[in-house]
């Protein structure tokens, strides 16, 4: 299993004791050997399930490039010019860090920090947006409203295709971003006439996410108390969980609990999406 930041230098291999606020550099948003790698991976990735699936989000020829310090990919699709950004979608360390002890009992130190980042810098804590350069998907899942939680990402998307809710869940800028978005969210419906319910499955599909739903292709709250249930794809969705306090409140209370549903999700698909590359290699 590759983690990211293990080829930031040549021979140097990541660990808990590594990391530093100071130094630290994240692979998908640097011009290191790790970035390089990480996108060259998700390049992989998106080829081999448009052919494994039969749809072309990405167009028929997606490719890779640098410019401005970045590495980014861009569609095969000449229509659609904007280019993809890797999204980080595992904890958060400035949330991690920025919970005190007040709020979680006990602070996530360097070293607890550095834990969760060797497995969630492999390519299964990785997404892949459309990168405009504003308003973007990636910008607006940060901030207080909701924590850069990816269960609440996908909740917005779920209901937005699913015609579920008039306005925003939960961050209106948030939901606009997405709309922003919908040439290239259309592109992974598996036929023009599938119900709204079968798009966002094959979305789910595509980016190995099910890890994140339950069998009905219900959001998981993340924050929930039993990691089992995420393992298991049992429990309460988040339609049961948008009642109560605000999304900072939840998620500072259970941060401990967010990171151990993470690690299980974070892995398995990394696993599956490993697998999935490796047979175009």
């Amino acid at each position: 299993m590759k983690n990211y930041l293990s080829t930031r230098e040549k021979g140097w291999e990541y660990s808990t004791t590594d990391y530093d606020p100071e130094t630290y550099a994240d692979p998908d948003i640097s011009m290191t050997e790790g970035s390089k790698e990480l996108y060259c991976d998700l390049l992989a990735l998106i080829k081999a399930q448009q052919e494994a699936l039969g749809i072309t989000p990405f167009g028929a020829e997606p490719s890779m490039y640098s410019a401005g310090g970045y590495y980014r990919l861009v569609s095969g699709n000449p229509v659609f010019k904007t280019p993809f950004g890797s999204d980080y979608i595992g904890p958060s360390r400035s949330w991690a860090q920025g919970f005190g002890e007040k709020e979680l009992g006990a602070r996530f130190g360097n070293r607890e920090t550095g834990e969760f980042l060797t497995w969630s810098r492999t390519l299964g804590g990785h997404m892949l947006w459309p990168s405009p350069s504003h308003n973007s998907i990636n910008q607006q899942r940060g901030g207080r409203t909701i924590c850069d939680r990816v269960d609440l990402t996908l909740e917005e998307i779920r209901c937005w295709m699913l015609d579920l809710s008039s306005g925003a869940l939960y961050k209106p800028a948030l939901r606009n971003a997405i709309e922003l978005q919908v040439s290239w969210f259309k592109g992974f419906k598996p036929r023009k006439d599938c119900s709204a319910q079968e798009w966002f499955k094959s979305f789910v599909d595509f980016f190995f996410l099910q890890g994140y739903v339950n069998a009905k292709y219900e959001v998981m709250s993340l924050t929930m108390n039993s990691a089992d249930t995420i393992a298991h794809r049992a429990g309460i969705s988040l339609n049961s969980c948008r009642e109560g306090g605000s999304v900072y409140e939840e998620t500072i209370t259970h941060f401990p609990q967010y990171v151990a549903n993470q690690k299980i999700v974070i892995l398995q698909r990394t696993n599956a999406m490993e697998l999935a590359i490796g047979s175009v290699r």
